[in-house]
């Protein structure tokens, strides 16, 4: 299949924010201990990351049920996004167009397989305006919510269906209009074909004036739902960002391999991809509702020390991991050089929004990132990278030096 374009597991954007005055990110190898400067375009990148090799099936559906205790603990909610998602994913086609662009020898995975990306990247789009306030220690759009979790979980969930069913909608009529370009435009000679064109004439018209009412930005809500918005472009963000890594996805390739009962049911025909994308989108909504029942909060950390944050290709870590499944959650994230945020719901923090962090706080954070990075560490300046870096600390239990990678 041809390959889709490179993708940023970690956003530009905020790899940006620990660029030195030069542009250039500094990074160190974590197995090698070697040591290069890029620019942000070229850190974290990976190929056909969000590529679908084959068309999920009923199978796969039935087995990602099984997975999580259908019929018992999928909720409505759950099987109206499990079936968005299929329709979304395997890039319905309509039959005629299927047809005639089989008759041309255009395989539609092969020509759409792109569109998998564009609900990552439009979560990525949402979140920039998040990130902004982040920088500066706004965490309002939180906090200032937090204190009711109810009315916040119903928020987010009525913010997911308004998003979803736009987005959605939006994506179809886009890869309708895209199809039928492509049935209009190519004929046995690889030439417009005029007899083509003039049929889906009109059916074109149409689907470019559904378009431009998506023109506007994205996000589909009211005044009255708009502060639950921002809830929901965070959380859609965060936690995705924390599952899509190319560590956290061979650590579920890791999990799976070891033999779950279900897999071992599937054999062979287990579509892994298909079982990743699904698995990334339920994992975000129903840990989104959980932390938010939890009262978790955004804790600014402000950076007062001489020595400056890291961050790495696995930017939001579990600060309660420690080479097994944690039992307890707080996010640690790195916005730039000088600031952090934590998502928590430790009760030292229930009277505060923001920290100070000294020294020693820098450190022990950056040692953190080094223990969870997969790859690579990302610093502003070389002094910060290699005051950060220590190759033996690097390399305990980590899964490119033992081999298992």
């Amino acid at each position: 299949m041809k390959p889709t374009r490179r993708s940023h597991f970690v956003p530009q954007k905020y790899l940006s924010s620990f660029c030195g005055a030069d542009g250039y990110l500094r990074i160190i190898e974590v197995v090698s201990g070697k040591s290069f400067k890029v620019k942000p375009e070229n850190a974290c990148v990976a190929h056909d990351l969000y590529t679908i090799q084959k068309p999920i099936t009923d199978e796969d559906l039935k087995l990602f049920r099984k997975m999580f205790g259908y019929p018992d603990q999928m909720t409505q909610s759950d099987e109206w996004l499990l079936g968005k998602l299929f329709h979304y994913f395997n890039n319905s086609t309509l039959p005629f167009m299927k047809f005639i662009l089989g008759q041309r020898g255009i395989e539609i995975q092969q020509a759409y397989q792109w569109t998998q990306e564009s609900i990552f990247t439009r979560y990525e789009e949402l979140f920039h305006p998040i990130l902004d306030k982040l920088l500066v220690g706004d965490i309002s759009f939180f906090n200032d919510l937090c204190n009711d979790s109810d009315k916040m979980v119903f928020g987010f969930f009525e913010a997911r269906d308004r998003y979803l069913e736009t987005f959605f909608s939006q994506n179809e009529v886009y890869n309708m209009h895209e199809q039928l370009k492509l049935c209009s435009r190519i004929d046995d000679n690889g030439e417009d074909n005029q007899e083509l064109n003039e049929a889906f004439s009109g059916l074109k018209k149409m689907l470019s004036s559904r378009l431009k009412c998506f023109e506007a930005p994205l996000n589909g809500f009211d005044v009255a739902t708009e502060e639950y918005a921002r809830i929901f472009h965070f959380l859609c963000f965060f936690l995705t960002q924390f599952h899509r890594t190319e560590g956290k996805i061979k650590e579920l390739t890791r999990s799976i391999e070891s033999g779950h009962e279900l897999m071992v049911e599937a054999g062979t025909d287990f579509n892994f991809q298909a079982f990743w994308l699904l698995l990334t989108h339920f994992h975000l909504y129903q840990m989104a509702s959980r932390l938010i029942k939890s009262c978790y909060k955004i804790i600014n950390l402000e950076n007062n020390s001489a020595l400056d944050f890291v961050t790495s290709d696995e930017p939001i870590i579990n600060t309660y991991f420690n080479g097994e499944v944690p039992k307890k959650i707080e996010y640690y994230y790195p916005v730039s050089s000088r600031r952090a945020i934590l998502f928590t719901n430790d009760e030292q923090y229930s009277k505060c929004d923001s920290v100070i962090v000294d020294y020693s706080g820098v450190r022990m954070y950056n040692s953190l990132i080094l223990y969870n990075a997969y790859r690579h560490i990302i610093a502003a300046d070389d002094k910060t990278l290699h005051d950060t870096f220590t190759r033996k600390k690097a390399l305990k239990y980590h899964p490119l030096a033992t081999g298992a990678d």
